[in-house]
């Protein structure tokens, strides 16, 4: 690695400061608020935030959280650092001590590892000081590094996604103002103008999967293919654009909360959609809920390929009538009147009548091999259905079925429905007529709708 130079870091923060004004707001007279470990990416972003507060005239503030999830000293040695420069300049520093145990007590909650359950309760710390403080904005010291090893983790878990896109620069309130210095350069910053800090020991221990790809995976793909790190940023750049028009599309669906156990969302539409907006939906679901243990995405994914009900991780996904559902409760609880609820499917193994829940239907031929299904009370033959082939059956239309054209071509059901603008509430009503195992070979509207 070449030797760095050491006001670089210093410009990329300044820079950063002004791009921040520039999409945002002035920081004139803002209350500002520096998350500070004591490590040298932290101490640094603080060091230069106090350097350039008389340029942009901000309040500054900080915040350091003790875990103790380290032996007692050393992570009161990290706060009393922070704390102690941060009274040398002035600067208010609040110091948030976590009880024993709530760590590894979160940790049992959430089931999603010791290091997310600690950065679960840090930012809560931080949030809590940033109301109290009345802070604008939140300053994070994440860098270059932080961001590439954030993407090869989140690669290697099999992430999908704005997940797999990696860190944003701003996601208000927080904003990284040195998330275009590598690690590298704050270091030589750091040397340059002696800034304190200290060195976490566990860094250093590769049984952190983290600390595998930072000290392992990183410097051998360092050497067997420089330039690796620039082009992953510009994959996750673009990757980014996508994930945010797929966010664009799932937020047209909003969801509304039933009940403590239950929130719903419209399916007039979902059915018919690509199935990563589909899938983008139910995560945005589950953000709303507030569920606290990771939802495996293979629960999520067969929910929304099949239509069927799927559970895990504390929740089950379910559709009924026009509606999706996400509930805590492991048997979904059914709403809506007798009439919305009926479903129906009818064996249909020679000519004859048979009763459905719109009327008495009548199979009769039409011609060698094919019959027909019209309405009894259907005189005038108007509302009769295409022809089909038995043994079939007469039932309801669902979410997951697929009609087959002639020309061999298949089509999701609701999406027909869709193009057609038939009402959502007739959808789950129209029957469906299958003579095969795997596709529905005719779909009735004019069973229950005259004017198609």
């Amino acid at each position: 690695m070449p030797p760095q130079e050491p006001d670089t870091a210093s410009a990329i923060l300044q820079n950063a400061l002004q791009n921040f004004e520039t999409r945002f707001f002035p920081l004139c007279g803002k209350n500002v608020l520096a998350s500070v470990s004591g490590g040298v990416d932290s101490m640094t972003m603080l060091f230069l935030l106090e350097k350039y507060r008389s340029s942009f005239k901000y309040n500054l503030h900080a915040v350091t959280v003790n875990h103790n999830i380290r032996e007692e000293a050393v992570s009161k040695a990290d706060a009393d650092l922070v704390a102690d420069w941060c009274r040398s300049k002035g600067i208010p520093c609040s110091v948030k001590t976590l009880e024993p145990g709530a760590v590894s007590r979160t940790e049992e909650l959430r089931q999603r590892g010791t290091e997310e359950a600690a950065r679960f309760l840090r930012y809560n710390a931080i949030e809590s000081v940033a109301a109290e403080k009345k802070c604008s904005v939140i300053f994070l010291a994440h860098n270059r590094n932080d961001r590439l090893e954030t993407l090869l983790q989140r690669f290697l878990q099999g992430a999908a996604g704005s997940s797999a896109c990696g860190m944003e620069q701003a996601r208000l309130p927080y904003f990284r103002p040195l998330f275009e210095a590598s690690r590298q350069q704050i270091e030589a910053f750091a040397m340059h103008n002696s800034v304190p800090f200290r060195t976490d020991a566990t860094n250093f221990d590769n049984s952190y999967f983290r600390n595998k790809i930072r000290n392992r995976l990183i410097p051998l793909l360092n050497e067997l293919e420089p330039g690796w790190d620039t082009a992953v940023l510009s994959g996750a750049r673009k990757r980014r654009l996508e994930a945010d028009a797929l966010t664009a599309l799932a937020e047209k669906t909003v969801w509304k909360a039933e009940s403590s156990e239950t929130i719903f969302a419209s399916a007039a539409d979902f059915w018919s959609l690509p199935d990563a907006v589909k899938i983008r939906i139910l995560y945005n679901g589950l953000a709303f809920f507030g569920t606290e243990q990771r939802v495996p995405y293979h629960i999520l994914e067969s929910f929304a390929l099949t239509g069927k009900t799927s559970s895990g991780a504390g929740v089950t996904f379910y559709g009924h009538n026009d509606l999706i559902f996400i509930s805590s409760n492991e048997v979904p609880q059914k709403t809506g009147s007798s009439e919305e609820s009926l479903g129906f499917c009818v064996p249909v193994q020679e000519e004859g009548e048979y009763q459905l829940p719109f009327g008495t239907v009548v199979v009769s031929s039409c011609s060698e091999g094919k019959f027909t299904a019209r309405l009894k009370q259907d005189t005038l033959g108007q509302r009769v259905s295409e022809p089909f082939m038995l043994p079939a059956v007469i039932r309801n239309a669902v979410s997951s079925d697929k009609l087959r054209f002639s020309n061999g071509r298949t089509k999701n059901i609701f999406k027909l429905f869709s193009e057609k603008k038939t009402e959502a509430r007739f959808r789950h009503r129209i029957p469906v007529i299958q003579d095969s195992p795997d596709f529905v070979t005719t779909v009735w509207f004019r069973a229950i709708l005259e004017n198609i």
